[in-house]
């Protein structure tokens, strides 16, 4: 605060899977005064949760130049090989049809995996796949808590996966991200 007014606002706040998602935000009549980093540094000495032994992500958007910038001063480096894109899900209403020469293949909703015994198996596919293509990510046993929490977020109805032959080979998981949002993710 200055003179009683709120001029800045830090938060550490778990994100996805594997990292805390650390928010700063300045008024713009007050930024360049160390304020930003002030705030960081009241981050940094804040108790620390137990997700914060994978690491931290810097909550910016990529056109905001500034405060890419101001996030690099603090130490932070882009290794997040993701892109946050958003889709518009009022016709959302069939499932997925195979293209002609894959009749070989199925696609199955995680509920009917899961219900046909498949939950195993979904999920450490899902673990695996993740791991092999996050390699920004440091691997954790699937036995953490934050692959159970997972796969409790994950919505079954809206996530599929793609079958050869009882195997599966490929998936789009949806998982609550919160009220308003899904968060999608492929794997192969």
């Amino acid at each position: 605060e200055v003179n009683k007014d709120s001029v800045g606002v830090a938060i550490k706040s778990p994100s996805g899977l594997r990292w805390v998602e650390v928010t700063i935000i300045v008024h713009p009549d007050y930024r360049r005064r160390g304020i930003g980093t002030k705030l960081h540094e009241a981050i940094l000495g804040a108790k620390p949760s137990e997700l914060d032994i994978d690491g931290w992500n810097g909550a910016c958007y990529a056109e905001d130049t500034d405060a890419i910038g101001f996030m690099q001063a603090m130490g932070y480096k882009k290794r997040l090989d993701c892109n946050i894109l958003e889709l518009d899900l009022t016709h959302f209403d069939q499932r997925p049809e195979l293209p002609v020469g894959f009749e070989h293949l199925k696609i199955a909703s995680f509920t009917e995996l899961f219900n046909a015994g498949f939950k195993q198996q979904a999920f450490d596919f899902l673990v695996s796949r993740y791991i092999d293509n996050h390699y920004w990510s440091p691997p954790v046993p699937k036995e953490h808590p934050v692959w159970a929490n997972t796969l409790e977020e994950l919505r079954p109805d809206l996530s599929f996966a793609l079958l050869d032959d009882k195997k599966i080979i490929a998936a789009s998981s949806v998982l609550n991200d919160n009220m308003n949002v899904l968060d999608m993710c492929w794997y192969y």
